[in-house]
């Protein structure tokens, strides 16, 4: 009896924390935020962020040097993928936002991630920073 009662708390407990690492409010893994800023000066842009797993984070529109924070929980695994869909008519592009290649950019520090994404004309770049352009931007992707 005393076993059934173990695996039943430690399944509650798993559970619990699954519970708390999907909300938005304490992460028991990595806390990533991810700002996209849309550097492009004389058009809007939309950017929907998605995940591998299915996850939709919904359709932004950005104006021209207005930004966006997409915040979320790393699953335990730190399997999941993060994609964004751009769209700056004509082009619609679906790149790669956040694996374990661009953590490698964008390194975790203390329970938390931050990556800053800035799109351009002549496409997107990459920075774990706020820095000014193009003062430690990457190019990550052409449209």
């Amino acid at each position: 009896m005393a076993h059934v009662i173990k695996i039943y708390l430690l399944i509650v407990f798993l559970l619990s924390l699954w519970l708390v690492n999907t909300s938005h409010g304490f992460c028991v893994n990595t806390n990533w935020k991810i700002r996209f800023i849309n550097g492009i000066k004389s058009s809007r842009i939309i950017v929907h962020p998605t995940t591998s797993d299915g996850r939709d984070f919904g359709i932004q529109h950005l104006r021209p040097f207005e930004s966006y924070i997409w915040q979320f929980c790393d699953d335990f695994r730190r399997s999941t993928s993060y994609y964004a869909t751009f769209v700056w008519p004509p082009h619609v592009k679906n790149y790669t936002v956040l694996d374990r290649t661009i953590e490698q950019q964008c390194p975790r520090s203390q329970g938390s991630g931050v990556c800053f994404w800035a799109v351009r004309e002549d496409g997107l770049y990459v920075n774990s920073n706020f820095d000014p352009f193009p003062v430690g931007w990457v190019k990550k992707y052409d449209w």
